[in-house]
C-alpha cells in the first residue's frame, strides 16, 4: 500500500507553514493518572492552520482481505500530493473489554485516531500553562537545538533528555530542532521528558510517515 505520492515538495512546504500556525494543544482533561487533550481539542487547535494551507486529514476504517482492521490516516494537499499512515487495530479491538464492547471499541478507535492525527501532522499536546509564559518561551526559542554535540551538558534534565533520545536511536540535534527544544528553556526540556513517547512518534513519522503494510 502506498504511503506517499510520487512528489512531496508542495505538501512539505504547506505543512511547514501550517505547523508554525498551530495553536497550543493543552492537556486539560484528567484520566486515571495523567491528563490528555481530547481529539476535538486537537482538531480545534490545528484544523484552521491546515485548511488555510490547503491541507486536510481524512481518516477511515478499512478491513483488509486477510481480515485485519486498519485505520488509514491521510495527510492530503490540494496539489494532489499526500502522505498516508496505517495502524493495525485488529488485536486491540479483539482485546477490547467492558460491559459494552461497542463503547470499548469506540474508545480504542478514538484514541488511535488522535495519536495518528497528531503524528502525521507533526504536532503534540502539552501541559497546561495558565499564564502563557511557557508558550511564549517556546516561540522565542523555536527551532534552536538543545545543545551542540561537542558541548558538555550541565543540567541533569538535559542529560536525561539526551539519554532518552540516544536510547531511541534518534539524532539529538535533529530531534530537538524538529520539536524546537532549547537548553535555554528548561520547562520545555522537562515537558519533553514527560511527553517523550508522543514526541518520538511525531518525530519518527515526520521522517518515515506510515509503515507500509505487507
Amino acid at each position: 500500500m502506498k504511503t506517499q505520492s510520487e512528489t512531496i515538495g508542495k505538501i512539505i512546504e504547506a505543512l511547514t507553514k501550517a505547523q508554525v500556525e498551530f495553536e497550543p494543544i493543552i492537556k486539560d482533561v484528567k484520566a486515571h493518572h495523567h491528563k490528555f487533550a481530547p481529539f476535538p481539542i486537537c482538531l480545534k487547535a490545528t484544523r484552521k492552520a491546515l485548511c488555510d494551507n490547503g491541507l486536510s486529514v481524512p481518516q477511515s476504517m478499512n478491513v483488509l482481505d486477510d481480515g485485519r482492521c486498519i485505520l488509514e490516516t491521510t495527510l492530503g494537499h490540494i496539489s494532489g500530493e499526500f502522505f498516508k499512515s496505517y495502524t493495525d487495530l485488529t488485536q486491540l479491538l479483539i482485546n477490547g473489554k467492558g460491559p459494552n464492547p461497542l463503547h470499548a471499541w469506540g474508545s480504542i478507535i478514538t484514541f488511535t485516531k488522535r495519536y495518528a492525527y497528531l503524528a502525521i501532522i507533526g504536532a503534540s499536546s502539552e501541559d497546561e500553562d495558565n499564564d502563557g509564559v511557557d508558550i511564549q518561551i517556546r516561540k522565542n526559542y523555536n527551532n534552536q537545538p538543545i545543545i551542540l554535540p561537542d558541548t558538555p551538558p550541565q543540567d541533569p534534565l538535559v542529560v536525561e533528555l539526551m539519554n532518552l533520545i540516544k536510547s531511541s536511536g534518534c539524532d539529538i540535534g535533529a530531534f530537538t530542532k524538529f520539536h524546537g527544544i532549547s537548553s535555554k528553556d528548561m520547562p520545555h526540556v522537562k515537558q519533553s521528558i514527560d511527553n517523550f513517547d508522543e514526541l518520538l512518534i511525531s518525530f519518527k513519522d515526520s521522517h518515515r510517515i506510515g509503515n507500509e503494510i505487507q
